[in-house]
């Protein structure tokens, strides 16, 4: 994972410019029983949109940023998760765009230099994996979860002290089910608008989905 990697996960926000249609993702496209990571999941983007809806900017900005942590613990410092609160409540109020918020060229600075401390760190095989995974990750494909479904079923095939290597150095390495569970989830919604929005010609936040390419290929049907 670089840093464009762990950027990319505050972008699972966008899900939160479909609150007006949370109704429509309430099940799921997946048959069975939710297992405990689905279930999380569903939780998170449930309180997120409720945050969003209530405009209670700075309670989601937290929600979100432990989120991020979980995966990626200590990449930012307590001041510059500080200003990142702020320049997001700021962002999302002045330019109601929840997708133009971006941390600080600094912020990002830091977090580079964190990941290549962390890399410094890993064993030889481990190394290479990390520099190998881009492959797999960048792929071209009609669901985004299958991205990490394949990626997940790659880092199991390595050797144990491979993984052991990542997950000491990079902890989401040992938390990808939950992070399936998370992208899984989030595509579910965003299929789930996909349909709604099809009834809706005019109505803003479909106009927005409908003119991002990437999004549409996530949502694919």
């Amino acid at each position: 994972y670089n840093h464009h990697h762990i950027l990319a996960a505050m972008s699972l926000l966008v899900v939160l410019q479909f609150t007006s249609l949370a109704f429509s993702s309430a099940a799921s496209i997946s048959s069975g029983p939710p297992d405990d990571h689905t279930l999380a999941a569903r939780q998170f983007y449930g309180e997120t949109m409720e945050m969003y809806h209530s405009e209670n900017y700075t309670g989601l900005f937290d929600v979100v940023f432990d989120k991020v942590n979980h995966f990626f613990p200590g990449y930012m410092t307590h001041k510059q998760v500080m200003l990142a609160r702020s320049r997001f409540v700021n962002s999302v109020k002045t330019e109601e765009d929840i997708l133009n918020f971006e941390l600080s060229n600094a912020t990002q600075k830091h977090i580079r230099e964190e990941f290549k401390k962390r890399k410094a760190l890993l064993t030889d095989e481990a190394i290479q994996f990390l520099e190998e995974s881009d492959q797999y990750m960048l792929r071209k494909v009609a669901r985004i979860s299958k991205i990490f479904e394949d990626f997940h079923a790659v880092v199991d095939a390595q050797s144990p002290s491979v993984k052991s290597s990542l997950i000491a150095n990079f902890p989401i390495f040992g938390k990808l089910d939950e992070v399936f569970a998370l992208v899984k989830e989030f595509e579910n919604i965003l299929i789930h608008s996909l349909l709604v929005c099809r009834s809706l010609p005019g109505f803003s936040y479909c106009e927005k989905l409908f003119k991002n390419d990437d999004l549409k290929a996530i949502g694919s049907l």
